[in-house]
């Protein structure tokens, strides 16, 4: 089944997700999605939606893998050149330089100017080198939101929540919510390996 993204705000429905908050069923086709049905995050009906194409990266020269990325200062969404932006037709291997003037963030549609070059640490160009892991709490629980299905994963933390990676759930502060749909920590449950 094809995944549907909304041209007005980027969402994407998944049909293997459905869209639980909503009453949707995982394994609903978008082209069963009752008519009334509209997009979560900008309220527009099902005709602000298109298929989903198939986009296959390959062909990446060693080089490639050194292009730099930049991340967003607003919303944290990082360009990665590898990658590019296939939705605004930005093939990988594009490098944020070569992107047109016009272009703009795909989360929080803001311009250009709003990138900063995302520069790796000297530790974690180490680790990378050596092949170690990039963070060595991997003995911590993931715990996944009921509503939206975020996961809070230790390693990463909640950067904008002031939140370090490497902090156990359990010792997030108790005010602390889920960043996508605003649910307190009682709504998560710790995600079974």
């Amino acid at each position: 089944m094809k995944k549907y993204t909304c041209k007005s705000c980027w969402y994407t429905y998944d049909p293997a997700v459905g869209d639980p908050k909503a009453g949707i069923d995982p394994g609903t086709a978008f082209e069963d999605l009752p008519e009334d049905w509209f997009c979560p995050i900008c309220m527009r009906d099902k005709s602000a939606f298109e298929p989903e194409e198939e986009v296959k990266v390959e062909g990446f020269t060693p080089e490639d893998k050194e292009l730099d990325r930049y991340k967003c200062k607003s919303c944290w969404y990082i360009y990665d050149p590898r990658i590019g932006d296939p939705v605004a037709g930005i093939a990988p291997g594009t490098a944020f330089e070569d992107l047109p003037e016009d272009w703009f963030c795909p989360i929080c549609m803001l311009t250009k100017d709003s990138f900063v070059k995302v520069s790796l640490t000297e530790q974690i160009a180490k680790s990378i080198k050596n092949n170690e892991p990039l963070n060595k709490h991997t003995d911590l629980a993931r715990y996944k939101c009921k509503a939206c299905f975020y996961t809070y994963d230790p390693r990463v933390g909640d950067p904008k929540a002031g939140v370090a990676p490497g902090t156990a759930f359990e010792d997030l502060p108790e005010d602390w919510f889920c960043p996508i749909c605003m649910m307190m920590k009682d709504y998560f449950v710790k995600e079974e390996n």
